[in-house]
């Protein structure tokens, strides 16, 4: 059995219940095929309540044809939900039948995610042609989208054609192992040579009063 190491157990005996101090994106990890009750509850239960936006990463198709079964996921097993992360907030998500984590460090050490990841997930999902998702392929150099929703994305040129390419590009709330492919016309990206971003130094927000 892992066991954690005394540097780790004392940095996290810091960091819980030590929550963002302003809204922020967090993601509620679900078993597949949960997502889509576990977003109404949520924004039955919390929306107005301490919660902001709910949503799911649905395509969203613009093919203008109706069609009565609900809109695909991208990826399975992930809520999105904005707020200002209390324990009380967070014991109540973690409780739903359904959520067996919210994505994090450990229990009560929630991972926020950046609203400019946030707005390029959004992008992604009403982007045509239809994103998929795909592993991971370490091959080409890597872009930078120039235009559009999706400006500032970085990804990795994984096929090229005359007209357009085919990028992968990486969210951190997903399973390392995992991309969402987009293709974009070449004069929408840029080689990508600034160096990349040094880690954020860990950092341990003011205690949240309830």
């Amino acid at each position: 059995m892992y066991k954690l190491d005394k540097r780790e157990r004392e940095l996290r005996e810091k960091l819980r219940g030590r929550y963002c101090p302003h809204p922020a994106w967090y993601a509620a990890m679900t078993h597949a095929g949960k997502e889509r009750r576990i977003c109404d509850q949520i924004s039955f239960d919390l929306r107005g309540n301490g919660v902001g936006e709910v949503f799911l990463p649905e395509i969203i198709s613009h093919n203008g044809k109706h069609d009565s079964r609900p809109p695909e996921l991208l990826f399975s097993s992930y809520v999105f939900f904005q707020t200002i992360m209390t324990d009380a907030i967070y014991e109540k998500i973690s409780s739903y039948d359904g959520v067996f984590q919210i994505l994090g460090r450990a229990y009560r050490i929630p991972m926020h995610i950046e609203d400019s990841e946030i707005a390029h997930l959004k992008a992604v999902l009403v982007h045509e042609p239809r994103p998929r998702m795909a592993g991971v392929m370490n091959i080409g150099a890597p872009v930078v989208v120039t235009e559009g929703l999706m400006r500032g994305m970085r990804g990795r040129i994984i096929e090229a054609a005359s007209r357009r390419v085919k990028i992968e590009t990486h969210f951190s709330f997903l399973d390392p192992t995992a991309a969402v492919v987009i293709v974009v016309p070449w004069e929408m990206v840029e080689l990508d040579d600034s160096p990349p971003p040094l880690p954020p130094p860990e950092t341990i927000a003011p205690a949240v009063t309830h």
